[in-house]
């Protein structure tokens, strides 16, 4: 058994040392140059078609449909926006000259749309309790009290206050509830 092992061991590390030499030897020799002729789809560059502005578009307004034209792009860039249609009521979040391809990376997206000028969104946690029973939907307005209980230690046997915070607020999402913007608000 012992002589078996020992001449398949060597069996392999001449196979190895063959295999090195083989290798070795197609790394050393030249790489064929392949020539491609020229074709009419070779010289002729592909382009896609994307939504181009037409004007330059300022940012924070929706664009319109007459602010858009379809152009050509060699590539497409990620995200980019295939028709007009689909294009047409975006927001840019910055000024995008006149010419330049739109995509969705340069508009606005999610909470941003359905704040007005000047608004900031605020997550505030509720539970069932305060929640008014869970009958509170996207676009409501509600008020927002701070409840406070005076310490044990001091002679008030435990009274609460509660004091109003902001007034007429705007809720943009509560729980799994959430509008699209300029969408109705549905229970769901």
């Amino acid at each position: 058994m012992l002589k078996l092992t020992r001449l398949a061991a060597m069996g392999l590390i001449a196979l190895a040392v063959v295999l090195a030499l083989a290798a070795f030897a197609l790394s050393r020799r030249a790489p064929a140059s392949t020539v491609v002729p020229a074709t009419a789809d070779n010289a002729v560059p592909r382009s896609v078609p994307v939504v181009e502005a037409s004007t330059t578009l300022r940012a924070g307004q929706p664009i319109r449909a007459a602010d858009l034209r379809m152009g050509a792009a060699a590539t497409a860039p990620a995200g980019a926006y295939t028709s007009v249609a689909e294009a047409a009521g975006a927001v840019p979040v910055r000024d995008l000259p006149a010419g330049s391809a739109l995509d969705r990376g340069l508009m606005a997206q999610g909470y941003a749309l359905r704040l007005n000028p000047g608004e900031r969104a605020l997550a505030v946690p509720v539970d069932e309790l305060v929640a008014a029973g869970n009958r509170i939907l996207p676009g409501d307005y509600v008020d927002v009290f701070l409840n406070l209980r005076a310490p044990s230690g001091i002679n008030t046997d435990g009274q609460a206050q509660a004091r109003l915070l902001l007034s007429r607020l705007r809720v943009l999402s509560y729980g799994a509830t959430d509008t699209a913007p300029g969408a109705a608000a549905t229970a769901t």
